[in-house]
């Protein structure tokens, strides 16, 4: 074996000490990304052996051999260990947080906008539009807080800090993604609910042109500004491999959409009102619009909801078997 060996004794009871060098360690795998150690520590293993010739009652403490694999790390190496983070790792994630707070600052602004608006003059899709920024404020509060700095903890080698990590990531990917689903699907229930009741409204045409002119007014801006957030999020999501970023640029593209819908509707409100001045219709844009924005917050909320609680049920599960066989 490379490094050599050292074998005190053949029995059982006695202390096997095999020397790993460096050379019988991954020095980087296919997947390294400069964050996973290639080296943990050293590890010592219980194997049942046989009582050999020769050998006194006295001489038999135990029915297992002791095998200390020794990686070749220097013993002061050992035994204080923080979850890792690489310094690239470290700017990827203060890069998100700065992105996460121009999200956090934007959405305040242009939901309440959307929200004061649509209560004014009564636009429902503006106000549907308004509680989808708002939405996106509360999946950004989420993404800071998914990459919180970490308390300082202690383990004893550097495989032990990276399985810690990776189950808290995991944990609190999970978690985010699992609530902003369930706000899509609240915020898609109560959108259908209003545009239903909206349909059967019979506004003059003046009063669809001052709802339709307020979404305009809001919702073409929060089309220029989200595109450019969405772009942001979606390489930050690819980057720190984060399901939550991604949930979070999701969100922001599905206000970009919404944008566009609101505002396509809202001109079309607009020309109508100027073809029939003092007439009533029957149907408004800001309705269908509404109606659509219902059906994309629903899906998606749907799935991330499904999706999470899945993933959830099937690791409570395997947990579940792996004590079971560990018992």
């Amino acid at each position: 074996m490379p490094g050599g060996d050292e074998m005190n004794g053949h029995g059982s009871g006695h202390t096997v000490n095999i020397e790993l060098g460096e050379t019988s360690v991954d020095e980087k795998s296919p997947n390294d990304d400069g964050i996973h150690p290639s080296v943990f520590g050293k590890s010592t293993l219980s194997v049942p052996t046989t009582k050999e010739p020769g050998d006194s009652e006295g001489d038999l403490q135990s029915e297992f051999s002791t095998i200390s694999l020794n990686s070749g790390i220097p013993q002061g190496a050992e035994g204080d260990y923080d979850l890792p983070m690489s310094d690239e790792e470290h700017k990827k994630i203060e890069l998100a947080r700065w992105v996460s707070y121009v999200s956090i600052f934007l959405s305040l602004l242009l939901g309440s906008l959307a929200i004061g608006y649509g209560s004014k003059y009564g636009g429902l899709s503006i106000v549907a539009l308004g509680l989808e920024f708002y939405i996106d404020l509360v999946s950004s509060v989420l993404v800071l807080w998914r990459f919180k700095t970490p308390k300082h903890r202690h383990f004893q080698d550097r495989g032990q800090a990276l399985a810690k990590k990776m189950q808290r990531d995991a944990i609190r990917e999970r978690s985010s993604s699992f609530w902003i689903g369930v706000l899509f699907l609240l915020l898609g229930l109560w959108v259908v609910i209003e545009a239903i009741v909206k349909l059967h409204e019979n506004l003059s045409w003046k009063k669809r042109q001052l709802m339709a002119e307020a979404a305009a007014g809001v919702a073409w801006p929060s089309a220029v500004l989200f595109s450019a957030l969405v772009w942001w999020k979606f390489r930050l999501a690819a980057a720190l491999h984060s399901q939550v970023i991604r949930k979070d640029a999701v969100c922001s593209l599905f206000g970009v959409v919404l944008s566009l819908v609101v505002g396509i509707a809202a001109l079309v409100d607009i020309y109508g009102s100027r073809q029939h001045k003092g007439s009533h219709g029957d149907m408004g844009g800001d309705g269908i619009a509404a109606i659509l924005l219902a059906l994309f917050i629903l899906g998606e909320g749907g799935l991330t909801v499904y999706r999470n609680t899945c993933g959830w049920w099937e690791s409570k599960e395997e947990g579940a078997f792996s004590h079971q066989q560990m018992a």
